[in-house]
């Protein structure tokens, strides 16, 4: 009896070890990927998807070659070079449900930050894991997951932000899926470039799988040098008519050049570069669901393989109207000398990296080409203004300032008004509450708001400042940084607590300040022409000092603003600056008044009077 239990035992023990190496040696699946995915994985609404139920990629036929990429056991890596809200990160969830059920390792998943990881791994990877019945079979028991770990019967996923070191470099694995990663940090200090610690996780596997994907920011942007190296395939449709395969880029964008922003839009079309026959904006999804993707390019390793695609020439992305009037606006603030809305649009929509300006070394008597002909201490009045701002870089000895006049309206064109250093706080009181008079004496003006640099040795002295007699002229403290988080330009923060974190009633308000962002929006000032919409004007006294002390920055390579020398000044650039953003927080590019009447068209001249000073 106790040897015919015991056998029992034996064959069912070899019946489970035949049906684990049966299921270990299996081939992979005769179906494509995608054919897999469409009938395997589920969507619900929670995903954010706008076509909830069983996956589909009739909408998305793009993603097909990539989930065969995936698939395929001679690609190594795969970098997605996507425009934003092209189904980058979908794609990627789906590759982890059907790497689970029919080629099962173990995966990690780096995103931007942990916080964005939770997030990702709670509305998005889980769902699409427990609500596909095909991959939430190898569920290892419902205690098996959280959300930044999860354990299957056959591998473990894991998710992490790009800035913790150990947790990148924890574990070997054979599946490594880098998202953003433009917007990882450049460096983990001794720990080296986050992207090459994730990739060293992966050496111990011959049949490791690379996935990196992100929308580009700058030509030396992580997913850009990336794509450089792979055979840069692109969507290519074939033209109606004559048969053509082009990619609908932004070259072969066409629209009017008169009319107003919404007729120009609505005349849109996509032009074969062969026949010239456009496509129409109605017609767009049945031409660009039409492509496939071709490479571009030779790549030195054969297992890298890179894709890139527009919202352009995605069946998803918006109206080619709609993205048409985005860039007209757009393109009409850089010419006003800001460039964010132009830079997001190259960026998001055209997948394109931003190229910076190379121009930014300038020398002091550059500054002499914007002097105007009106004095020191009074505001113009052939063109209307808005209003006055004033930035202030504090020191140990003092403090230097400028006051800048503001035209408003999208252009923002803008004077200096007075500038200077004032040792006490009692003699930049005096300077931020004076009465600016107009040219010709028709008003005077109040500065109506002020950022004021708190940061270095005197922040309790600034901040008393700001209390107390600063409050008249709206002084607000100030705190630089390179960038913020989300790419806002300024956010504010309470600064007067109790010990318990409670906000004090009536605190003080310090700004932070993304000062790339300033900086980059006073350079594009600099380049638009005197006569111009949005041009930045100096009075004609203005002196060698205020000159050097604006070209004491310059940006660099990595678009970041640096000083040209260790000694360099650079009081004034930083006031101008603090001018700027305060003129940005209180919105006066918002107002818009008519111009003058008896001007000179449009732009309000007085005809009696020279701008420019010769």
């Amino acid at each position: 009896m106790k040897s015919q239990k015991s056998l029992k035992v034996s064959q069912e023990i070899h019946s489970v070890m035949d049906e684990v190496l049966r299921q270990a040696f299996l081939p992979p699946p005769r179906q494509t990927a995608w054919e897999w995915a469409e009938e395997n994985v589920v969507l619900s609404p929670k995903t954010g998807t706008f076509s909830p139920g069983k996956y589909r990629t009739r909408h998305t036929p793009h993603v097909r070659g990539i989930l065969e990429a995936f698939q395929s056991p001679d690609v190594r890596e795969i970098v997605l070079s996507f425009a934003a809200q092209t189904a980058k990160t979908l794609t990627e969830t789906v590759c982890v449900a059907w790497a689970i059920a029919n080629d099962p390792g173990n995966m990690l998943f780096v995103m931007p930050s942990e916080g964005m990881a939770k997030s990702f791994s709670k509305s998005r990877l889980q769902t699409v894991i427990t609500d596909s019945p095909t991959v939430s079979g190898h569920i290892y028991g419902t205690k098996s997951f959280n959300l930044l770990e999860m354990e299957f019967d056959n591998c473990v996923i894991a998710l992490t932000g790009s800035g913790s070191a150990s947790n990148l470099a924890s574990r070997p694995i054979r599946y490594l899926f880098l998202d953003e990663m433009d917007k990882y940090p450049k460096s983990l200090g001794d720990e080296g470039n986050p992207v090459t610690l994730a990739k060293e996780r992966t050496k111990t596997f011959p049949n490791a799988k690379i996935m990196q994907s992100s929308t580009p920011t700058t030509d030396m942007g992580e997913i850009t040098l990336a794509f450089n190296e792979t055979d840069q395939r692109r969507w290519f449709c074939p033209c109606p008519k004559c048969g053509h395969e082009y990619i609908a880029s932004w070259e072969r964008v066409w629209f009017p050049e008169e009319g107003s922003d919404e007729e120009r839009a609505k005349k849109v079309e996509v032009r074969c570069p062969e026949c010239g026959f456009g496509v129409t904006n109605k017609e767009r999804r049945q031409f660009l669901s039409r492509g496939h993707w071709k490479p571009t390019s030779t790549a030195r390793d054969s297992s890298k393989i890179g894709f890139r695609i527009s919202e352009f020439e995605s069946c998803i992305g918006r109206p080619w109207s709609d993205l048409v009037m985005m860039f007209l606006a757009a393109n009409r603030k850089s010419k006003n000398g800001y460039i964010e809305d132009l830079k997001t649009f190259v960026c998001s929509v055209l997948a394109e990296p931003w190229v910076n300006r190379s121009d930014t070394m300038r020398e002091a008597d550059f500054f002499l080409s914007f002097c105007c002909d009106y004095s020191q201490g009074t505001v113009p009045s052939y063109m209307d203004v808005v209003g006055l701002t004033a930035g202030i870089d504090t020191q140990d000895n003092g403090f230097y300032y400028v006051i800048r006049a503001w035209g408003g309206g999208e252009a923002l064109e803008s004077w200096l008004v007075d500038y200077g250093f004032c040792e006490t706080f009692e003699e930049l009181h005096r300077v931020l509450t004076a009465k600016y008079p107009a040219e010709d004496g028709s008003r005077m003006w109040d500065v109506s708001g002020c950022f004021m640099d708190a940061m270095g040795h005197r922040t309790p002295e600034v901040y008393n400042f700001c209390r107390g007699i600063g409050r008249a002229a709206r002084v607000i403290p100030t705190k630089g940084e390179q960038t913020l988080n989300g790419g806002t330009p300024f956010s504010f923060s309470a600064v007067d607590r109790e010990r318990s974190g409670k906000v004090l009633p009536g605190s003080l308000q310090l700004c932070r300040i993304n000062t790339t962002h300033f900086k980059d929006w006073l350079d594009g000032k600099l380049h638009i022409g005197q006569d111009d919409l949005g041009a930045w004007h100096l009075p004609e006294t203005v002196d060698h000092e205020y000159c050097l002390q604006m070209s004491s920055e310059y940006r660099d390579d990595n678009g970041k603003w640096v000083p040209r020398t260790a000694q360099a000044r650079n009081h004034y650039w930083d006031c101008e600056v603090l001018a700027l953003a305060r003129a940005s927080s209180l919105k006066l590019d918002r107002y818009r008044q008519p111009p003058p009447g008896g001007g000179e068209g449009e732009r309000g001249y007085n005809d009696e009077r020279r701008r420019r000073l010769i």
